[in-house]
């Protein structure tokens, strides 16, 4: 069998180009995908009005569902009731969990562990776009033709971001009929007293009404937009960050800010900072929600001096998970590197530990910056950043 040798070579150079438009772990898709929507942002959003309604409750350390007793307490502590709010809790979730796990994933021929992956980059669904280019290419210069592949790759993302926005409109419909069934398993465990279930009904309607909005929010981040650059202040980021999560959880973080920068920071690292503080956050309020006798005690401290940015942030743990959240930052730490080179940050975990890494070192480039994690002898869990930010302020 004869070997297309220009072709293969072709197809070496789309590949590689293929690889840095995905896992670039500055810009690339995959950077995206694992910072600005995957890492607690996604589950957040579309849980929103479910938790606002009171329709869902959270786990416990056991992995079990807390018992929905608001609801409870109108239902005469119905043991039927409960049984089918926790469900419904799970059911929902275990959807919104496999649109973050499964399908706003990216596979390639190298890496097939997310089978049901959204985007989809693997040799076999690019070949037509390979094969459409080829002459067209052979015919160019070589800075034409990793134009023309970019071009392509951007081509099949639109594909990959519209079965996306699709996926999402599947998933919100499931809920939907989870909320139908929900008061239909309700009214049946009640036998239809309608004097209970009043409010329940309004409850839920008011709930699918607002679910919209959050699922058309959620579509609108699968779209390319044209993104306007505007000069801010760490004061305005920091704010925006604890107000998005603020927003979705229902003001559920309080944080002391100790806020001392007066720089101007240009508008094109706006979302990168922004990710920064929000992954930070979305920790402490992760671990708020573990061990509420400790809530609202976290401190964030932020200091510019000398064209350099000191972050801290400090939130006190309980002393039985001290042991185990040292070895996680150890296990973390051993492994950025290798994650972040082969664009695999996305499969570090629920902490963010590898995100945060990332934007501080590659995002923010400047061999001085750092990112450190530590557990100090009172029992506060420190994150400790210094950032170069003489090429991130306006002049």
């Amino acid at each position: 069998m004869e070997v297309d040798y220009k072709f293969s070579l072709f197809k070496k150079l789309f590949l590689d180009i293929r690889d840095k438009f995905v896992f670039d772990p500055k810009y690339g898709l995959d950077y995206y995908l694992s910072t600005r929507i995957r890492h607690g942002t996604i589950d957040n959003q579309l849980r929103n009005h479910l938790q606002e309604f009171r329709l869902v409750t959270n786990t416990d350390d056991s992995g079990q569902y807390i018992d929905n007793t608001y609801w409870l307490n109108r239902f005469n502590n119905s043991q039927k009731c409960k049984e089918v709010l926790n469900e419904f809790s799970k059911n929902a979730d275990d959807l919104i969990y496999a649109l973050k796990s499964e399908r706003i994933q990216i596979k390639t021929e190298d890496d097939d562990s997310k089978p049901k992956a959204v985007f989809d980059f693997s040799d076999e669904k690019l070949s037509s776009y390979m094969n459409d280019l080829y002459l067209e290419c052979a015919q160019s210069d070589f800075d034409t033709c990793v134009s023309l592949i970019f071009n392509k790759l951007w081509d099949y993302t639109e594909v990959c971001l519209k079965q996306m926005r699709n996926v999402l409109e599947e998933t919100h419909s499931l809920i939907r009929k989870l909320l139908d069934q929900l008061y239909i398993d309700i009214s049946e465990s009640l036998q239809n007293n309608n004097y209970c279930l009043k409010d329940f009904k309004d409850s839920i309607t008011s709930c699918q009404t607002n679910l919209q909005l959050d699922f058309n929010k959620v579509q609108g981040w699968f779209q390319r937009k044209n993104i306007s650059t505007f000069d801010f202040s760490i004061q305005q980021v920091f704010e925006a960050s604890l107000s998005a999560i603020n927003r979705i959880n229902q003001g559920g973080l309080f944080i002391q800010k100790r806020i001392n920068s007066n720089s101007s920071f240009k508008g094109e690292y706006f979302g990168a900072m922004h990710d920064l503080f929000h992954d930070i956050l979305n920790n402490v309020l992760d671990y708020e929600k573990k061990r509420n006798n400790i809530k609202g005690k976290a401190i964030a401290t932020i200091n510019e001096k000398d064209s350099t940015l000191y972050i801290e942030v400090v939130n006190p743990i309980a002393i039985e998970d001290v042991q185990g959240l040292k070895s996680t930052i150890k296990e973390s730490e051993d492994s950025y590197s290798s994650l972040i080179s082969k664009g695999r940050s996305r499969s570090e975990g629920k902490s963010g530990f590898a995100k945060i890494y990332n934007i501080v070192t590659n995002v923010f480039e400047s061999s001085k910056n750092q990112y450190q994690n530590s557990i100090d002898e009172n029992n506060m869990f420190k994150v400790n950043i210094t950032i170069d930010i003489s090429n991130l302020i306006r002049k």
